[in-house]
Protein backbone atom coordinates (compact mmCIF):
# COMPACT_ATOMS: atom_id res chain seq x y z
CA UNK A 1 0.00 0.00 0.00
CA UNK A 2 2.84 2.41 0.85
CA UNK A 3 6.54 2.55 1.64
CA UNK A 4 8.71 5.04 3.50
CA UNK A 5 12.39 5.81 2.84
CA UNK A 6 15.26 6.66 5.14
CA UNK A 7 14.82 10.31 4.14
CA UNK A 8 11.13 10.00 5.18
CA UNK A 9 9.79 10.06 1.61
CA UNK A 10 6.55 8.13 1.22
CA UNK A 11 5.35 6.41 -1.96
CA UNK A 12 1.69 5.44 -2.04
CA UNK A 13 -0.33 2.99 -4.10
CA UNK A 14 -3.45 5.13 -4.42
CA UNK A 15 -5.48 2.40 -6.12
CA UNK A 16 -5.00 -0.01 -3.21
CA UNK A 17 -5.60 2.68 -0.59
CA UNK A 18 -8.90 3.66 -2.23
CA UNK A 19 -10.03 0.09 -2.96
CA UNK A 20 -9.57 -0.91 0.69
CA UNK A 21 -11.10 2.33 1.98
CA UNK A 22 -8.03 3.21 4.05
CA UNK A 23 -7.58 6.83 5.10
CA UNK A 24 -4.44 8.68 4.09
CA UNK A 25 -4.04 9.80 7.71
CA UNK A 26 -3.78 6.14 8.71
CA UNK A 27 -1.24 5.39 5.94
CA UNK A 28 0.97 8.35 6.87
CA UNK A 29 0.68 7.46 10.56
CA UNK A 30 1.84 3.92 9.79
CA UNK A 31 4.68 5.31 7.67
CA UNK A 32 5.84 7.42 10.63
CA UNK A 33 5.63 4.40 12.93
CA UNK A 34 7.59 2.17 10.52
CA UNK A 35 10.18 4.90 10.09
CA UNK A 36 10.71 5.14 13.84
CA UNK A 37 10.54 1.40 14.58
CA UNK A 38 12.34 -0.13 11.61
CA UNK A 39 14.33 2.36 9.55
CA UNK A 40 15.96 4.25 12.40
CA UNK A 41 16.70 0.94 14.16
CA UNK A 42 18.57 -0.28 11.07
CA UNK A 43 20.39 3.04 10.66
CA UNK A 44 21.73 2.65 14.20
CA UNK A 45 22.50 -1.03 13.71
CA UNK A 46 24.30 -0.80 10.38
CA UNK A 47 25.61 2.78 10.25
CA UNK A 48 26.01 3.68 13.92
CA UNK A 49 23.22 6.27 13.62
CA UNK A 50 24.64 8.09 10.60
CA UNK A 51 21.89 8.94 8.13
CA UNK A 52 22.58 8.95 4.39
CA UNK A 53 24.77 11.93 3.57
CA UNK A 54 24.59 14.45 0.75
CA UNK A 55 23.95 12.70 -2.56
CA UNK A 56 23.69 15.79 -4.77
CA UNK A 57 25.47 15.38 -8.12
CA UNK A 58 26.48 11.79 -7.33
CA UNK A 59 26.19 8.85 -9.73
CA UNK A 60 24.12 6.18 -8.02
CA UNK A 61 24.09 2.45 -8.68
CA UNK A 62 20.90 1.07 -7.13
CA UNK A 63 21.03 -2.72 -6.74
CA UNK A 64 18.07 -4.92 -5.81
CA UNK A 65 17.71 -8.71 -5.49
CA UNK A 66 14.53 -8.56 -7.55
CA UNK A 67 11.70 -6.19 -8.41
CA UNK A 68 8.10 -7.41 -8.49
CA UNK A 69 5.90 -4.35 -7.86
CA UNK A 70 8.48 -1.59 -8.07
CA UNK A 71 7.40 0.02 -4.80
CA UNK A 72 10.84 -0.30 -3.19
CA UNK A 73 12.58 0.96 -6.32
CA UNK A 74 10.15 3.89 -6.66
CA UNK A 75 10.68 4.83 -3.01
CA UNK A 76 14.44 4.87 -3.51
CA UNK A 77 14.09 6.81 -6.76
CA UNK A 78 11.82 9.41 -5.15
CA UNK A 79 14.47 10.06 -2.51
CA UNK A 80 17.29 10.14 -5.06
CA UNK A 81 15.41 12.64 -7.24
CA UNK A 82 14.74 14.87 -4.25
CA UNK A 83 18.44 14.67 -3.40
CA UNK A 84 19.23 15.81 -6.97
CA UNK A 85 21.66 13.05 -7.84
CA UNK A 86 23.51 13.22 -11.16
CA UNK A 87 22.44 9.81 -12.48
CA UNK A 88 20.81 6.57 -11.39
CA UNK A 89 21.51 3.13 -12.78
CA UNK A 90 19.19 0.37 -11.56
CA UNK A 91 20.47 -3.22 -11.54
CA UNK A 92 18.51 -6.34 -10.65
CA UNK A 93 18.57 -9.95 -11.74
CA UNK A 94 14.75 -10.13 -11.92
CA UNK A 95 12.14 -7.56 -12.81
CA UNK A 96 8.54 -7.66 -14.00
CA UNK A 97 8.32 -6.32 -17.56
CA UNK A 98 5.57 -3.83 -16.71
CA UNK A 99 7.59 -2.53 -13.75
CA UNK A 100 10.70 -2.17 -15.94
CA UNK A 101 8.65 -0.09 -18.38
CA UNK A 102 7.33 2.10 -15.53
CA UNK A 103 10.76 2.64 -13.98
CA UNK A 104 12.67 3.17 -17.25
CA UNK A 105 11.79 6.89 -17.65
CA UNK A 106 13.00 7.56 -14.09
CA UNK A 107 16.50 6.09 -14.41
CA UNK A 108 19.42 6.47 -16.78
CA UNK A 109 19.89 2.72 -17.27
CA UNK A 110 18.23 -0.53 -16.19
CA UNK A 111 20.29 -3.69 -16.11
CA UNK A 112 18.24 -6.85 -15.65
CA UNK A 113 19.17 -10.46 -16.28
CA UNK A 114 15.51 -11.47 -16.68
CA UNK A 115 12.51 -9.28 -17.52
CA UNK A 116 9.53 -11.49 -16.72
CA UNK A 117 6.04 -10.96 -18.19
CA UNK A 118 4.02 -12.93 -15.64
CA UNK A 119 6.10 -12.22 -12.57
CA UNK A 120 5.12 -14.23 -9.49
CA UNK A 121 7.31 -13.02 -6.62
CA UNK A 122 11.06 -12.59 -6.13
CA UNK A 123 11.52 -15.64 -3.88
CA UNK A 124 9.89 -17.92 -6.47
CA UNK A 125 12.82 -17.45 -8.87
CA UNK A 126 15.60 -18.26 -6.40
CA UNK A 127 16.48 -21.91 -5.81
CA UNK A 128 18.53 -21.10 -2.69
CA UNK A 129 18.07 -17.49 -1.70
CA UNK A 130 20.75 -16.33 0.72
CA UNK A 131 19.52 -14.23 3.63
CA UNK A 132 22.64 -12.91 5.37
CA UNK A 133 22.48 -12.45 9.13
CA UNK A 134 22.90 -8.88 10.43
CA UNK A 135 26.21 -9.89 12.03
CA UNK A 136 27.53 -11.00 8.62
CA UNK A 137 26.50 -7.72 7.01
CA UNK A 138 28.12 -5.73 9.83
CA UNK A 139 31.32 -7.76 9.52
CA UNK A 140 31.52 -7.05 5.78
CA UNK A 141 30.80 -3.35 6.30
CA UNK A 142 33.38 -2.97 9.04
CA UNK A 143 36.06 -4.53 6.82
CA UNK A 144 35.38 -1.98 4.07
CA UNK A 145 37.55 1.17 3.94
CA UNK A 146 34.44 3.01 2.70
CA UNK A 147 32.29 2.25 5.76
CA UNK A 148 31.54 5.82 6.84
CA UNK A 149 30.97 5.25 10.60
CA UNK A 150 34.58 4.03 10.97
CA UNK A 151 36.16 6.93 9.06
CA UNK A 152 37.59 9.90 10.90
CA UNK A 153 35.78 13.24 10.77
CA UNK A 154 36.73 15.06 7.56
CA UNK A 155 38.22 11.88 6.05
CA UNK A 156 35.12 10.60 4.25
CA UNK A 157 36.15 8.74 1.12
CA UNK A 158 33.94 7.72 -1.74
CA UNK A 159 34.20 4.49 -3.61
CA UNK A 160 35.17 5.48 -7.14
CA UNK A 161 34.68 2.98 -9.92
CA UNK A 162 36.26 4.04 -13.19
Amino acid sequence: IAMVSEKDDVVLNDELIKSFGISYDFVYGEADRKYDEKILKNVYKFRKGNLIGDLKDRNILLIDEGCETGLTALTCLKTLMRERVKSVTYATPLIATDVAAAIAPLVDEIYAVHKIANFIEVDFYYKNKIEPKPETVLSILEESPFYIPLQKQGDVRACSIQ
